[in-house]
């Protein structure tokens, strides 16, 4: 899973949000959404399942190599 911060940027751009917006979202800092897509920072299941909702998809196939 070593790319799915990259992985998280790539979907988010593609949908047209910021970081800040794609964060609020998620109930997480941007500064901890930075670290997430810079693959800095551990993400944790629920920040996860947040996140593949916020972007419309399931954690299967964001987590997916």
């Amino acid at each position: 899973m070593k790319n799915l911060g990259s992985r998280i940027r790539k979907l988010r751009e593609e949908q047209g949000l910021s970081r800040a917006t794609l964060a609020q979202m998620c109930g997480v800092s941007e500064r901890a959404l930075q670290n997430i897509e810079i693959n800095k920072a551990d993400l944790r299941v629920g920040t996860l399942e947040k996140v593949a909702v916020a972007l419309g998809i399931k954690v299967e196939d964001l987590v997916k190599e």
